[in-house]
């Protein structure tokens, strides 16, 4: 990852609420970085792309976990195909650092998730939903 890059991204996410350690790190081609997506869950990064990761990816990959003192690294490769792909096989693995427990905490917004890579293709919560949970916070918690 260049400096460029680095800057780039760090400008892009400094908008985001300092309570908040879930938020999309890499989204594809929008970052230069075509199928490859990458996500910060709390101490952890979970990484999706249709290819097994090259070496510049793992480069980048291995320095955001370095500067954001992540405690471990998830891959999980997008498959087309889920409903034919059994549990295991759509589950994320663990490719660098230390494996998280069962259930993880990760915040949004000061609200504390608790989230994990063990139950299949998702995590428990969707990043693209931000929106709609800051305005239940919004409308309904702080009227």
């Amino acid at each position: 990852m260049n400096k460029h890059s680095k800057e780039t991204l760090s400008k892009l996410r400094h908008g985001l609420d300092p309570r908040t350690n879930i938020y999309r790190l890499i989204h594809g081609a929008a970052d230069g970085w075509k199928g490859l997506y990458v996500d910060r869950l709390g101490k952890y990064l979970s990484i999706q792309s249709s290819q097994p990761l090259n070496e510049k990816e793992k480069e980048a990959i291995e320095l955001l976990q370095y500067e954001l003192k992540l405690k471990g690294i998830y891959f999980k490769r997008l498959n087309r195909q889920l409903q034919k792909a059994s549990n295991k096989d759509s589950t994320p693995k663990l490719i660098a650092g230390i494996k998280a427990s069962q259930s993880f905490d990760a915040t949004e917004l000061s609200i504390n998730y608790h989230l994990s890579f063990n139950q299949g293709y998702s995590t428990g919560l969707f990043l693209d939903m931000r929106d709609n949970r800051r305005r239940l916070l919004t409308n309904i918690v702080e009227p």
